[in-house]
């Protein structure tokens, strides 16, 4: 399920038009390959949200302020391929496709990094099964209890 639309798309693409016909010499992207660069870049985000372990799918009813950030970032994706398959003279990408595709890789670094926060999303990472079942959340990565740090003792 696709977090934006081709007119969010459109709207990251001043001065595109996607529905010009077939020009000789050039690659014109269609409405179609809009479309399909939205699938590929939600297909991207919904990776990193299962890696995070977040309830899927996220949706604006359940989860209106994590839909919203979800369907930004999925605009800047679709945008970012969409700019960088328009052909330019003289070969090479713009810089508009270099500019949203920075702005896209830094949002999906930002959602693994966990600096921006899908604070209405439910899920998130699991307790490891070691830690779960211990009732101890002083272990190592093994599992095994770490040594305390500071021992005293209490008296009354």
């Amino acid at each position: 399920m696709a977090y934006c639309v081709t007119g969010d798309v459109a709207q990251r693409l001043p001065g595109r038009d996607f529905f010009q016909g077939e020009v000789t010499g050039r690659t014109i992207v269609t409405v179609a390959d809009v479309e399909e660069f939205i699938e590929i870049s939600t297909r991207e985000i919904d990776a990193v949200l299962r890696y995070l372990d977040l309830t899927m799918p996220v949706v604006a009813a359940d989860s209106p302020k994590g839909y919203s950030i979800l369907t930004t970032i999925n605009t800047y994706g679709a945008a970012a391929l969409a700019e960088e398959a328009w052909s330019m003279p003289g070969g090479g990408g713009s810089k508009s496709a270099q500019r949203l595709r920075s702005r896209y890789n830094n949002y999906i670094e930002s959602l693994l990094n966990h600096t921006i926060d899908l604070i209405d999303t439910g899920g998130g990472p699991a307790m490891p099964d070691a830690v779960a079942d211990s009732g101890n959340l002083d272990v190592d990565d093994d599992g095994l209890e770490r040594d305390p740090m500071f021992a005293f003792d209490m008296e009354w």
